[in-house]
C-alpha cells in the first residue's frame, strides 16, 4: 500500500464500492424474487458466504482500479499545483517574532540605527536541545530607541491631557543619544498581545482620522501629524520562487502567516529633533465604545519577524543515466528531522574538464529560454506515493535537450543540489522567551528573545479533489488578471483552500463574510494624477455591507485596510480596486 493517506484513501474507496454493490443487490433481488433468499441484502451483508466473497472480490478489483485512477489524477494535480503554488502541498513552517537587544556601543553620533537584510540567519534550540534555523522574512533596521510607557487614555478615568480629544493611545519613546532627523528612524510598532486583542486595537487605530500629536522632549506645544502617517505593514514578498503570475500568494501569506502582519508604523515626514524622548498622541474616535485592558498588551520597537526557511544542501547525487528520479534529501541530517520544501538551485560537476556549471530550472522562462550550454535542466515533483510521510516525497529528475546527448553536452559525474528546508514538529519546542542567535557575527545585537510560540502546519491542500482546485485557482486568478468581479462563493472557497487549519485571520473572513447582509460589486471611475497630468481609470467597488443594529464585526477595518493594500499591489496603472465597508 502507498501510506497512512493513501490507505484511508482505498478504504474508502472500497467501502463505499462494497455499499454501492450491495444497493444494487438489493434493487436486483426486489426485480428478481426467485433470487432473492441469496441475495437478501437487509443485514448490509448477503446471507449466502459465496456471494458475500464475490461482491468483495469484485469490489476490491474495481476499487484497486479506481484508486490507481485517483493517484495518477492525484499526482497530476498536485505537481501542477506545486509548479504554480508550491506553497498549497507543502507543510507552512512555523513563524514568531524576535525582539532584538541592540549593543549600545554601537550607536553614536549619525549612527542610529543599523539594518537586518531579509534571510538573515537566526538559530535556537528547542527543548530537546535541537537546533533550529530561522530567517528574517523582511528588512528592518534596528534603532537605539525603545517604547518606554504606553497607555489608554479615557477622560472619563484620567486626568492626562490628551489635547481636547475624549480617548486616545500614548506612546512614550526614548532614546539612548540625541538624534538628528527624527524622521529617518524607523517606528516600526509590533503589538504584543493575544489576537483578538491586537485586532481590536488594529481597528481603532484605523478608525480614527483625527491627527497625530507629537510632543519633542519637555515641550509644551506639539507637532501635528496626518494621520495617514499611521500604516499597517504590509511585505508581499514571499519565501519561495513564485510563479510570476500567481496573484494569490499575497493573500495566502496573509492567512498564513499574519504574525508579520501585527506591525504599524508611523511615518515622520517633517526635520524633528530630540534629546532623549518623544510623546505620541494618537485620538481615538468619539464613537469607539469598547475598552482596553492594557495590562497584557506591549508595545515593541526593534521587532523582527522570522520564519522556519533556510537553505541546506542536499545529498549529492552520482548521475546514472538509467535512474530518472533522486529523492531530495538534506545532507548529513542523521535524524531525518529536516524536510525539504523546494529545491532552489543544482550543480553539476564533470571530472573530465573538471568545470562545475549551475543547471537551470526547466520551469524557469528566462532560463529555458536562453542560450546555455549544458543543454541540461532540472525539475522536480511532489508524490504521496509509496510513503508513509505526511508532505510526501520531493525528487529531482535532470533532463537534457539535446537528442545527441553524446556530440552536444558534457555528461556530469555528480549533482549537487540544494533547497529551502524546515525543521518541521520542532519548531514547537521552541517556547516564547527562548534565546536566538544571529549567524551575522558583525551585527551588534547584544540579545535576541522570542515572543510568541512557532507553530507549524501540514500544507493546506489535502489529496482529494485537486482537480477542483486547480480549476479554482486558475479560474480566480483569471478573474484578477481579466479585472472580472470576485463572487461571494469564490472567495469563501479561496480562503478555504489558502489556509491550513483554523486560522484566525481565516475566522476573521469567515465572520466578517457570515455577518455581511451582502457582499455587492460596483463599477466606478476615479479620478488619480500621475507625472502632474489627471486621469480617469475604471474599477470596481466592493462593498461589505453590514447592518446598523449590529455594526461591523471585530477585524473589519483591518480586512479592509489588507484588501486594499494587496491589489493595489497587484493591479495595474489602468484599473483599480477598493473595498470598503458601509452600514446599511
Amino acid at each position: 500500500m502507498t501510506g497512512k493517506y493513501s490507505n484511508q484513501d482505498f478504504l474508502k474507496i472500497y467501502i463505499d464500492t462494497l455499499d454501492e454493490l450491495r444497493k444494487n443487490g438489493r434493487l436486483f433481488s426486489q426485480q428478481n424474487p426467485d433470487l432473492a433468499p441469496f441475495l437478501d441484502f437487509s443485514y448490509r451483508k448477503s446471507n449466502d458466504p459465496e456471494t458475500e466473497r464475490l461482491i468483495e472480490s469484485f469490489a476490491y478489483m474495481k476499487a484497486q482500479v479506481d484508486y490507481k485512477s485517483f493517484l495518477a489524477k492525484s499526482d497530476y494535480a498536485i505537481n501542477f499545483i506545486d509548479h504554480i503554488f508550491p506553497e498549497l502541498v507543502s507543510p507552512i513552517p512555523g513563524m514568531t517574532i524576535l525582539k532584538i537587544q541592540p549593543a549600545k556601543s554601537f550607536f553614536k553620533k549619525d549612527k542610529y540605527q543599523f539594518k537586518i537584510d531579509k534571510d538573515t540567519l537566526f538559530f535556537s534550540k528547542n527543548v530537546d536541545d535541537e537546533e533550529c534555523l530561522f530567517s528574517a522574512t523582511q528588512d528592518t533596521n534596528i534603532s537605539c530607541c525603545e517604547v518606554k510607557n504606553y497607555r489608554y487614555i479615557d477622560v472619563n478615568t484620567s486626568k492626562e491631557d490628551i489635547y481636547g480629544f475624549k480617548k486616545a493611545f500614548v506612546f512614550d519613546i526614548e532614546s539612548s543619544l540625541p538624534i538628528e532627523n527624527f524622521q529617518n528612524i524607523n517606528l516600526s510598532i509590533f503589538i504584543d498581545s493575544e489576537f483578538q486583542s491586537v485586532i481590536s486595537i488594529l481597528d481603532t487605530l484605523l478608525l480614527s482620522k483625527s491627527p497625530i500629536f507629537i510632543f519633542k522632549d519637555e515641550e509644551a506645544i506639539p507637532i501635528k501629524l496626518s494621520r495617514e502617517s499611521l500604516k499597517l505593514i504590509y511585505q508581499f514578498n514571499g519565501h519561495y520562487d513564485q510563479c510570476e503570475e500567481n496573484l494569490l500568494h499575497p493573500l495566502f501569506d496573509f492567512i498564513n502567516f499574519y504574525q508579520k502582519y501585527l506591525f504599524f508604523k508611523i511615518d515622520i515626514n517633517i526635520p524633528i529633533n530630540i534629546l532623549k524622548k518623544i510623546k505620541f498622541i494618537i485620538p481615538i474616535d468619539d464613537d469607539f465604545s469598547g475598552s482596553f485592558r492594557t495590562d497584557n498588551v506591549f508595545f515593541r520597537l526593534n521587532c523582527v519577524p522570522i520564519l522556519n526557511v533556510f537553505e541546506k544542501k542536499l545529498v549529492p547525487i552520482k548521475y546514472n543515466d538509467t535512474q530518472n528520479e533522486h529523492r531530495m534529501r538534506v545532507d548529513n541530517d542523521q535524524k531525518n528531522n529536516i524536510e525539504v520544501l523546494r529545491v532552489n538551485k543544482v550543480v553539476a560537476y564533470s571530472s573530465v574538464s573538471g568545470k562545475a556549471l549551475e543547471i537551470p530550472n526547466f520551469h524557469k522562462k528566462i532560463h529555458r529560454n536562453s542560450n546555455d550550454s549544458s543543454g541540461y535542466f532540472w525539475a522536480t515533483k511532489r508524490t504521496f506515493n509509496n510513503t508513509t510521510s505526511e508532505n510526501g516525497c520531493l525528487y529531482l529528475k535532470l533532463l537534457n535537450s539535446d537528442k545527441d546527448l553524446h556530440l552536444k553536452s558534457e555528461v556530469p559525474d555528480y549533482i549537487f543540489p540544494s533547497g529551502l528546508c524546515t525543521n518541521s514538529h520542532l519548531v514547537e519546542g521552541i517556547k516564547p522567551n527562548s534565546i536566538f542567535n544571529c549567524n551575522v557575527y558583525d551585527l551588534p545585537i547584544e540579545k535576541s528573545m522570542s515572543l510568541i510560540w512557532p507553530k507549524y502546519s501540514r500544507k493546506p491542500l489535502d489529496l482529494n479533489e485537486n482537480t477542483e482546485v486547480v480549476k479554482l485557482l486558475y479560474k480566480i486568478n483569471q478573474d484578477l488578471l481579466s479585472r472580472n468581479a470576485l463572487n461571494n462563493y469564490d472567495f469563501r472557497k479561496i480562503i478555504e483552500i489558502l489556509s491550513s487549519g483554523q486560522s484566525p485571520i481565516k475566522i476573521l473572513f469567515q465572520q466578517m463574510l457570515n455577518q455581511s447582509t451582502g457582499f455587492e460589486a460596483e463599477e466606478t471611475l476615479s479620478q488619480q494624477v500621475w507625472k502632474n497630468q489627471s486621469y480617469y481609470v475604471p474599477g470596481i467597488l466592493y462593498k461589505f455591507q453590514f447592518s446598523k443594529m449590529t455594526g461591523f464585526p471585530l477585524g473589519t477595518y483591518f480586512l479592509m485596510s489588507f484588501l486594499n493594500s494587496y491589489f493595489n499591489y497587484i493591479r495595474d496603472f489602468n484599473f483599480y480596486i477598493v473595498f470598503k465597508a458601509e452600514k446599511v
